[in-house]
């Protein structure tokens, strides 16, 4: 378990967004409604989605793996094509029921756990992590001792993939607005109030150098345009 930081209002207020959204998780990924850009922006997101696709299938997860921010199953789906068995933790209940939805007779492969993962105790190991879309919401302060907790639950050997966005407006809603520095956006749920959550934006320059200092071996890639990608193995 992460150790807890009682200050930190804004982590409280990414939280509860990511708990009481309403809007469809998948639209931003399908580039629906507000995040519809027209044909040929969407032709390129999805361009790059693929290669997304095709470099987790690439990492091959074999055993258990962890999946953290599994939500409604796009990348869950994908895992239980190789794993033995998927752990998924996720802080939204509607999202994991989705999840379950989605994968129909797969999911009695999957353990569903409600829990935000900065307060959850895992009590076990893992041969592989998947973080889809996650590490860019971690608190900058938090970085180390985020990735002391992947190591303290994978198993010796064990890998880490993740995959994530890069800093292109295209990436958020239509009323999106990229930060004009550091690393806090606003984000709103529907006919309510606004959120702030952490959004931190690697280049794979900056994320390889940062995972290297913390005594990993790190591969990090992007894609043509909206992506970025990469694994990490202790040193």
């Amino acid at each position: 378990m992460i150790e807890s930081d009682a200050t930190d209002p804004i982590l409280e207020e990414q939280t509860r967004y990511y708990r009481v959204r309403d809007l469809n998780p998948d639209d931003w990924f399908y580039r629906r409604g507000t995040y519809d850009h027209g044909p040929t922006r969407n032709r390129d997101w999805f361009r790059d989605a693929v290669e997304l696709m095709q470099a987790l299938s690439g990492f091959n997860p074999k055993g258990h793996v962890l999946e953290i921010g599994g939500g409604t199953g796009l990348w869950t789906r994908q895992l239980v094509l190789t794993a033995d068995h998927v752990t998924v933790v996720d802080v939204s209940e509607r999202s994991l029921a989705l999840n379950r939805i989605r994968l129909g007779s797969l999911a009695s492969r999957v353990r569903y756990v409600e829990r935000d993962i900065f307060s959850w105790p895992a009590g076990e190991r893992f041969d592989a992590i998947f973080s889809p879309f996650f590490l860019s919401h971690v608190p900058p302060h938090r970085f180390e001792q985020f990735w002391e907790f992947l190591d303290s639950i994978l198993v010796p050997g064990g890998r880490i993939f993740w995959v994530d966005t890069t800093r292109s407006q295209t990436a958020l809603g239509q009323n999106g607005r990229l930060p004009d520095r550091g690393s806090i956006i606003t984000r709103r749920r529907t006919g309510d109030r606004e959120y702030r959550v952490y959004k931190v934006y690697y280049t794979p320059e900056s994320l390889a150098h940062q995972v290297g200092a913390l005594g990993w071996v790190a591969d990090v890639a992007s894609t043509q345009e909206f992506f970025l990608y990469g694994s990490a193995r202790r040193k």
